[in-house]
């Protein structure tokens, strides 16, 4: 059976996991790709662009150290974008297939309803609608779950370098020459 095949046995619900499927999918390109040219590009000379504005501003002190936090979540908050639409899918995906379940059980139990059990492919129809929809929605789910922990715990990683990096540079300004 054709992977088109087994999704069309899913009807409209496998279809629509299908969409969310390929919409995450293209995210996860775009955020892989964002965050490896934060990797290369920007956060190589981000720390002294942050500790110039810091320093060009005059904030000294504990005031410094909360201020650099806070430009450093700034400068990491565009990796962010997208993260909550990438975990959404991961999340409502199984959820969706289960609906697919529910319908195709109900459709089952209704056929059974209205024509008894002569004819057991009939049956087979709607347990076969609600296995499909629930792989479909776990194929889908999986791959989503996954990347959404890889990205974020990159994001944090970057986050926390950074970070590290900008209040060193500043520790290293802010103690008295000789000491």
């Amino acid at each position: 059976m054709r992977l088109i095949e087994f999704v069309a046995l899913g009807g409209t619900i496998g279809w629509i996991l299908v969409m969310m499927n390929v919409f995450g999918f293209g995210l996860m390109i775009r955020k892989w790709l964002e965050i490896r040219r934060f990797q290369r590009v920007v956060r190589p000379g981000l720390a002294k662009q942050i500790e110039e504005r810091l320093q060009k501003a005059g904030v000294r002190g504990t005031v410094l150290l909360e201020a650099a936090r806070t430009e450093v979540a700034q400068s990491c908050a565009p990796l962010e974008r997208g993260m909550s639409a990438l975990q959404t899918i991961a999340t409502i995906a199984p959820l969706t297939g289960l609906l697919g379940t529910v319908v195709g059980i109900f459709n089952a139990f209704q056929i059974v309803s209205e024509r008894g059990l002569d004819d057991p492919a009939l049956f087979a129809g709607g347990i076969k609608l609600a296995l499909v929809t629930t792989v479909i929605g776990l194929v889908v789910a999986i791959p989503h779950v996954v990347a959404y922990n890889a990205f974020a715990t990159a994001i944090d990683a970057e986050q926390n370098a950074l970070e590290n990096e900008l209040l060193l540079d500043l520790g290293e300004q802010e103690r008295p020459k000789g000491a």
